[in-house]
């Protein structure tokens, strides 16, 4: 509960326990606020926004951070912004409560937030002072350090879920990961050694799954931050698929992302935003993770397929072959994040309709990919050329049609214009 001036107004409330819920049916029930601003752009936070805006209620999300969900890489997360904001949905990040009141919430930078309801949910701290008073050893991350039998450093005494601090799956750095999946599991083992058993706890992933409004978002491993700070040499691949047979009604886009090694190609991480489709992905992933698979193991994943489900190449085995090529470097890529414009000829091989409606990427010169060959005269053969299309695949095969003529400086843009905008150019 943040000291914030207000805070215990009969308006604002926190969400922990099955009473708490009580009480915020019950002021939804009597008050019927038309107007609610969730604190803090979470897991909890957004999941009860989305519940609030079932009931018609206009909500807005107020973030600290510059992006919501700071599991998902900033593109990622800004990608999500943009597909939930609406005219009762609204997301504003980099923004601090200042105070509260029975009209809404002020703002650090002045501005003031209409709401009749506040929920607090900015975070969730482990409650451990029972086991200070015990004397337990407490890890660097606040959580009770326990072993991989659950024991803390008392060997009577175990510690389980929200409160303690254990190691990650991939880095085996502690951590402390409070999620209800990870919890069961190392409630099972301390059940298990409690009464003589012998299991150990391998760690957790951190995966996890959100639904705000009609999107979804899935998360497992290390995003790239988590990446570089574990001292892993990575790169990144996005790739954007129909969930299911694109020919079968119903089919939505589905953004994929891939954390993997550099040289071995190894999963480290994987984050999905997409509409339908994304708990499948983000299992299958998860499941690749743990079991140390590459992507190029993930090319040859043998999926189940038919038309209301997936693809003949499932997005997961797409996300496969794109990565597979980075690491073998058929054709040079480079990724949005690690770009930085240094006088590169920037080739968009997009349709005229796409540039009419999204506009272009700054100094870059439309050839559409159908018109390529008769215009290779256009082309600079001595600068390097930066080639994008939509979302990354024309750009790959303009690529190699150009490699096959012999230019030899050709590098396609990951993720294409999509993915440029998300980072911000």
């Amino acid at each position: 509960m943040p000291p914030i001036p207000g805070a215990d107004l009969p308006n604002v409330f926190t969400l922990r326990d099955v009473p708490d819920m009580d009480r915020i049916l019950a002021f939804l029930d009597s008050r019927k606020p038309g107007t609610a601003a969730i604190i803090g752009g979470g897991f909890i936070g957004l999941e009860m926004a989305e519940a609030f805006h079932r009931r018609g209620i206009r909500v807005t999300v107020i973030e600290k951070l510059p992006q919501i969900l700071p599991l998902l890489d900033r593109d990622m997360a800004l990608h999500l912004e943009s597909c939930v904001r609406g005219d009762k949905f609204a997301v504003m990040t980099g923004a601090e409560a200042k105070s509260f009141s029975a009209e809404g919430v002020e703002l650090t930078n002045g501005a003031f937030v209409p709401a009749e309801l506040i929920l607090l949910s900015v975070g969730v701290r482990a409650e451990v002072e029972l086991a200070r008073r015990a004397g337990l050893e407490i890890g660097a991350t606040g959580g009770v350090k326990v072993s991989a039998r659950m024991e803390s450093s008392d060997p009577d005494i175990y510690a389980v879920g929200d409160a303690d601090e254990t190691t990650h799956m991939l880095t085996g750095a502690r951590t402390r990961i409070p999620l209800a999946g990870p919890a069961n599991r190392q409630g099972r083992i301390a059940g298990a050694h409690a009464a003589g058993g012998h299991f150990l706890y391998a760690g957790a992933l951190g995966t996890s799954i959100v639904r705000v409004l009609h999107m979804t978002a899935g998360f497992t491993g290390l995003n790239s931050a988590q990446a570089a700070k574990a001292g892993f040499s990575f790169f990144t691949s996005v790739t954007v698929d129909p969930n299911h047979a694109s020919y079968y009604p119903g089919s939505r886009p589905m953004r994929i992302k891939i954390v993997a090694e550099e040289g071995t190609g190894r999963v480290l991480g994987a984050q999905i935003v997409g509409e339908d489709g994304v708990d499948k992905r983000t299992d299958v992933l998860a499941t690749a993770i743990a079991g140390k698979l590459t992507v190029f193991d993930l090319e040859s994943l043998d999926l189940a397929y038919a038309p209301p489900f997936g693809s003949a190449n499932d997005p997961v085995n797409t996300a496969g072959f794109v990565a597979d090529h980075i690491v073998r470097g058929d054709v040079a890529t480079i990724s949005p994040e690690d770009w930085k414009p240094n006088g590169e000829f920037l080739l968009d091989v997009r349709e005229p309709g796409e540039v009419a409606e999204f506009g272009m990427l700054r100094n870059a010169v439309h050839i559409p990919m159908g018109e390529l060959r008769d215009r290779l005269g256009e082309l600079p053969r001595n600068r390097e050329i930066l080639i994008y299309c939509q979302k990354g695949q024309r750009g790959y095969l303009a690529a190699c049609a150009l490699l096959g003529r012999g230019f030899k400086d050709v590098v396609n843009l990951r993720g294409g214009f999509v993915q440029a905008r998300l980072n911000g150019f």
